[in-house]
């Protein structure tokens, strides 16, 4: 594989770090039963459970796409699992939607070893970009909480732009954005052996694609490579392994950002 000419990095799970979420939502239903009596935490972090794992199925993709904000999810998602704990005052709502974003606001923080990946990179004169699937809303403030934006040469972000990884066409526009060629790319995530070519990681998405439309569950190379961006549980991430790579001019396929850790895309 040539040298890259540009690298693109997922945002959630690669650069910000979201295993405190579940902390960040018992801190709030804590907050909520603590000024209202009548809510219990406990059954409040059940319902609340119960009611995402439903709703979140039926808003997915228009939410992904930018057809729904994160305010309308958020509130609605709170207002149902509030509801189901007896209580109907829109207030209640308000307050645990603003509470919860509070708390995960505070509770969301960069990887550790992303001030030094890009402090390396920002002398090596290589295009970056990040690519991310959500609302315009939630990943901006993603971005705010990272801090590093001006680092990067495009921000896409699959609410604002209505196409969604693993549509290679997101692929293909935020390269062309970067004034690159298709071909010229990295692309990294936060799993070892996930980090890939550009036009390895097209084909792998088309594949995908491909097999989402057929409605095809068989095992191999599209499972496998579900998302080549993101998914992983490897332990603390550091970024050493894809600046070392980087430095040889030699990206290989098995260069990830290295002992990495990743959320949901």
């Amino acid at each position: 594989m040539n040298s890259a000419a540009a690298i693109c990095f997922d945002l959630i799970g690669t650069l910000l770090d979201l295993s405190r979420i579940q902390e960040a939502l018992a801190l709030t239903c804590g907050d909520i039963a603590a000024h209202h009596p009548g809510i219990s935490a406990s059954q409040l972090l059940h319902w609340n459970t119960e009611v995402w794992r439903a709703y979140w199925l039926g808003v997915e993709r228009r939410w992904t796409v930018g057809e729904l904000d994160d305010e309308t999810v958020g509130l609605e998602a709170w207002r149902r699992a509030i509801r189901a704990c007896g209580c109907d005052e829109e207030q209640v709502v308000h307050s645990a939607r603003q509470t919860h974003r509070r708390w995960t606001h505070e509770l969301t923080r960069a990887f550790d070893d992303v001030q030094y990946l890009f402090d390396w990179l920002c002398g090596r004169c290589l295009p970056l970009a990040i690519i991310t699937n959500g609302a315009s809303g939630s990943q901006r403030d993603g971005l705010r909480i990272l801090g590093t934006e001006r680092r990067f040469g495009t921000v896409v972000i699959s609410g604002e732009v209505h196409v969604a990884k693993p549509d290679p066409a997101i692929f293909t526009l935020a390269i062309h954005q970067l004034g690159c060629e298709p071909t010229a790319g990295m692309a990294r995530g936060r799993q070892p052996g996930r980090g890939c070519g550009w036009r390895e990681l097209s084909r792998a998405y088309e594949c995908l694609a491909e097999s989402r439309r057929k409605g095809s569950n068989r095992p191999g190379a599209c499972s496998r490579l579900r998302n080549p961006l993101v998914k992983s549980a490897c332990g603390p991430p550091s970024a050493h392994g894809l600046a070392r790579h980087l430095a040889h001019g030699r990206p290989s396929r098995r260069s990830a950002i290295a002992r990495c850790q990743a959320a949901n895309s």
